[in-house]
């Protein structure tokens, strides 16, 4: 009489091989892996950037062209990374999006006056909150800063999202942006896509806030 078990005989024994751990994996577990090396390559890639411009002394407005064409406006050419260009941007992005815009409008106006930028995220829309604050301290933005919206928040931006979109023919809609100016605290809402909020746009954002500014004064 055999006193054996022979169930796991076909199961390796010792170290496992990567192709065999990844069949025992659910299709969530996968995507987080796959998620966790996209994000270890674009690590690795932003520090080998930064090296190469450190060493040929690149300026600071340069490298933030290059790397924003590079990692964002190139994408729209090629079919299969498209996807990348329009998902929804990280809040690390979002963050670096929202320091960039306020050292562009700090920039512009006097040392007596600074801007602080909050940000309220949601998968339909986003909310930029600029607040014009009449102080001599640049004002800090940490990831306090940049938070997911709530129930409310989320339905609010949701229904904006809707009123935001223009049909253009009978299968094709527009998602427009919105900029409404309330004293000294400007909102400025577009959608949740990583084209739309990177710090080359937080730049073109800028101009755009200070040209209706001047225009209406």
């Amino acid at each position: 009489m055999d006193f054996f078990s022979h169930e796991d005989e076909d199961e390796p024994s010792g170290d496992l091989p990567v192709p065999y751990l990844l069949s025992q994996m659910s299709k969530e577990q996968k995507a987080q892996i796959e998620k966790e090396i996209d994000v270890f390559h674009e690590n690795a890639q932003r520090m080998i950037d930064e090296k190469i411009f450190d060493l040929f002394t690149i300026p600071e407005d340069i490298r933030l062209l290059t790397t924003d064409f590079v990692q964002v406006r190139l994408l729209l050419d090629r079919p299969a990374a498209f996807k990348q260009v329009i998902r929804e941007p990280r809040e690390q992005e979002l963050l670096d999006y929202a320091r960039e815009l306020r050292d562009e409008l700090d920039g512009f106006v006097g040392e007596d006056t600074h801007h602080g930028i909050s940000i309220t995220y949601s998968p339909d829309l986003i909310e930029c909150v600029i607040d014009i604050v009449n102080t001599d301290t640049p004002i800090t933005l940490d990831s306090s800063r940049v938070k997911p919206g709530d129930v409310t928040s989320s339905r609010i931006l949701f229904g904006l999202s809707e009123s935001l979109k223009e049909q253009v023919s009978q299968w094709i809609y527009v998602q427009r942006g919105l900029r409404l100016f309330d004293g000294s605290r400007i909102h400025l809402y577009k959608p949740s896509r990583l084209i739309d909020w990177t710090r080359t746009q937080a730049m073109n954002d800028a101009g755009d806030i200070l040209g209706e500014v001047l225009v209406e004064q």
